[in-house]
């Protein structure tokens, strides 16, 4: 505000109510240029800061509850399944799973006595091996089996109350028991049927799903089998990074095997049942999906093609309803209302309602579908699938699309064809982007956002999808917040408000709105359980997030830069009359080039060394080593965070207990972990004898963690 009203007045602000000038690029002039000019550096600036101060916030928010555990396991991968000529896969039964589970111990204590002799013969270094095989047969008729038993528990009660109660509806009485005892007969039935093939499955001989779970008794052997990492810029393949490191063992040629090696995530995020799922296959159906989605978006449901066909099905739905209120009147006697500023309501808002249903939830399901289907390994990488793909749509859907014009895109081939007509340098690039040539993008984000703010935050507040489907299917368990969705929905507002707002500013105010209130429900909704958390992501959401902000920021000022260095120089170069020299504002924008080239530089680093850091270790949060120099310059300026939690500090004075004893009776005190794909699937596992099994004292338990990486209750 103090960079806008004194040169273009309060009207930016007024959100267009009273027809006046909305956007700052429309007439600009040589001083109106520079003034956006530093009005964009300094609004990514801001944003910059937020995102420093977002990092330092969501540094404590990670279950630590069982980190030792997690410290001390590793994930290895590639194992060999079939045969390398006939493609048969082994067919193994329990006893050779635990043949193969103690050959593969066996190889890492070898590895390790090599590099730790002194800890020999004194322990061993593993304490668990589990071989993980393919299950998805497994879970497929537990789940059957399980919902199963569910509909016939709720059958015996009703029949059970009905035979109770028999002097309400006495005559339908008999007739009701009948069908509920009928039922009930046919569902014991079915479960029988489904628990005999459970009982099968699991007497079949297995196929291995190439994964395998190690927990060593101390982390330090852990590292030593991931001491030869490679570095975050290595390259796998011709797209991807190298992020894992090799275990070699056997005798080469006809017995050598390798495995990747990298951190275990925690049991609650493993998906057992697509393990056994390949790389290719997994990128093949994911861009399979996306193709699809783009091709079913852009032709059929774009918002292009939806608005250039709602003044017409406006004109259609009016004419049907003169005609059927006039049948009415004759019938009825009842006139309806039929005033025209109602249809001109209509006709403004109808477009963005008509988007924001799409992107609410026609595009999130289908989203989800895309990643359900790739049957990733981890729930967490499922849900960073569908934030990618619902940022992407998204952000086409809601800022690129409108600023090519509601008209669709015969406006933009028209504008093309005028503007290499015309040579006399009278429209400027920043009008192009203010979009007066394209039907006012600005108006159209305005209503968007007010409509975010407002239906969407109340939709979350009310919660009545949830509520209508939990009371139609029974279910007690409340359902997981969708974390993937609704980090790309407030991604997607923030480039909207912040790549927008620089040209016009009543964006602003107004993503400003909707993140307040987004912040007080989501809160709401997540203190009172409303929503799970979910599976523990260990960190994977925050370097993407924060990368993702700062490509935001850099974008901004990259196309901003790039239209004031043309607009300068090749529309004002002979008729420049601000008081700022025109050599500094051409300067200014290559500056504000070069700095969004090197902010999208330092982003991208900083998110693969973090992403390949968490491959060989735990992400530590909470550390008071971790602030930085950055993080104490702002501490003095706004003021400090209360970021270091109890729990936390009791963790960091225990990590600075060198005792192995202390450590030891510190990890007997808590439950353990178990990554055991028999227990992914809910199905009891049965004891079998084993070197290194647990003790009797603790029992091993998944872990179900009450927080995800992004939870911040304290704001």
């Amino acid at each position: 505000a103090f960079l806008v009203i004194p040169h273009w007045g309060v009207q930016p602000f007024l959100l267009g109510l009273f027809c006046g000038r909305i956007s700052l690029a429309e007439d600009i002039t040589p001083t109106g240029i520079s003034l956006l000019c530093l009005h964009t550096t300094l609004s990514g600036l801001v944003c910059l800061v937020f995102v420093q101060r977002m990092l330092r916030h969501m540094r404590v928010r990670s279950s630590i509850r069982h980190q030792r555990w997690l410290d001390r396991t590793l994930w290895l991968t590639c194992l060999p399944v079939a045969d390398k000529l006939t493609r048969k896969p082994f067919l193994l039964s329990d006893a050779d799973l635990l043949s193969v589970e103690k050959f593969l111990k066996r190889a890492i204590e070898d590895d390790v006595k090599s590099k730790f002799p002194e800890a020999f013969p004194r322990s061993a270094a593993v304490e668990r091996v589990h071989v993980a095989f393919t299950v998805d047969s497994l879970y497929d008729i537990a789940g059957r089996l399980s919902a199963t038993l569910r509909r016939l528990e709720t059958v015996t009660a009703s029949l059970k109350a009905s035979q109770e109660n028999k002097e309400t509806h006495s005559w339908l009485q008999p007739l009701r028991v009948w069908q509920l005892s009928t039922r009930k007969v046919f569902l014991e039935r079915k479960a029988e049927r489904q628990q005999f093939n459970l009982e099968k499955v699991k007497a079949d001989k297995k196929i291995l799903s190439g994964s395998a779970f190690i927990t060593f008794k101390e982390s330090k052997f852990k590292e030593a089998i991931q001491k030869e990492r490679p570095s975050c810029w290595e390259f796998q393949s011709c797209w991807e990074f190298r992020s894992h490191a090799y275990f070699k063992f056997g005798v080469p040629p006809f017995s050598s095997v390798t495995l990747r090696c990298e951190q275990a995530p925690h049991p609650t995020d493993v998906l057992w049942e697509n393990l056994h799922v390949s790389d290719s296959k997994r990128t093949l159906r994911f861009w399979s999906g996306t193709l699809l989605l783009l091709v079913f978006m852009v032709g059929l449901v774009t918002p292009v093609t939806v608005s250039t066909d709602l003044s017409t099905i406006i004109l259609d739905f009016r004419e049907k309803y003169k005609y059927s209120r006039k049948k009415i009147w004759s019938v009825s006697g009842i006139w309806l209302p039929h005033t025209l500023t109602a249809w001109q309501w209509m006709s403004i808002q109808l477009p963005t309602m008509v988007i924001l249903l799409i992107n609410s939830i026609f595009l999130p399901f289908f989203i989800g579908v895309i990643c359900v289907c790739t049957r990733s390994h981890k729930r967490s990488k499922e849900q960073i699938n569908q934030l990618h793909l619902n940022f992407i749509f998204l952000v086409l859907n809601q800022l690129f699309i409108p600023l090519l014009g509601l008209t669709g895109l015969e406006g933009l081939l028209e504008f093309l064809q005028v503007a290499m007509k015309d040579h006399s340098g009278s429209t400027s690039l920043l009008q192009l982007l203010d979009g007066r040539m394209f039907s006012s993008p600005g108006l159209f984000s305005l209503r968007y956002l007010l409509n975010c703010a407002f239906l969407t935050n109340a939709n979350s507040l009310l919660n009545l999808a949830q509520r209508v489907m939990r009371w139609l299917r029974n279910e007690t368990e409340p359902w997981i917040f969708a974390w993937g969705y609704w980090y790309a929905s407030t991604l997607a507002i923030l480039t909207t408000a912040v790549g927008l707002g620089v040209l016009v500013p009543s964006l602003l105010p107004c993503g400003a709105l909707f993140f307040a209130l987004k912040y007080v429900i989501d809160r709401h909704n997540l203190k009172t359980r409303a929503y799970l958390c979910g599976a523990e992501s260990q960190g994977s959401f925050i370097p993407r997030v924060l990368h993702i902000m700062r490509l935001i920021v850099a974008g901004t000022w990259f196309v901003i830069g790039a239209s004031v260095r043309l607009t300068a120089r090749h529309y004002f170069a002979n008729r420049w009359s601000s008081r700022v020299p025109i050599k500094a504002v051409e300067w200014g924008s290559v500056l504000m080039i070069l700095a969004s080239l090197a902010l999208c530089g330092f982003s991208f680093w900083e998110k693969v060394d973090h992403l390949h850091s968490a491959k060989y270790k735990l992400p530590r949060f909470g550390s008071r080593a971790a602030r930085s120099t950055v993080d104490s310059a702002l501490d003095a300026v706004f003021g400090g965070l209360d970021v270091f939690g109890d729990e936390e500090d009791d963790y960091s004075r225990h990590r600075m207990v060198s005792d192995d004893q202390t450590d030891k009776e510190s990890d007997e005190a808590s439950c353990p972990l178990l990554w055991d794909a028999r227990h992914g699937a809910g199905i009891e596992h049965e004891h079998r004898e084993r070197e290194g099994s647990w003790g009797t004292d603790s029992q091993p338990v998944q872990g179900t963690p009450e927080r995800a990486d992004s939870l911040d209750v304290q704001g």
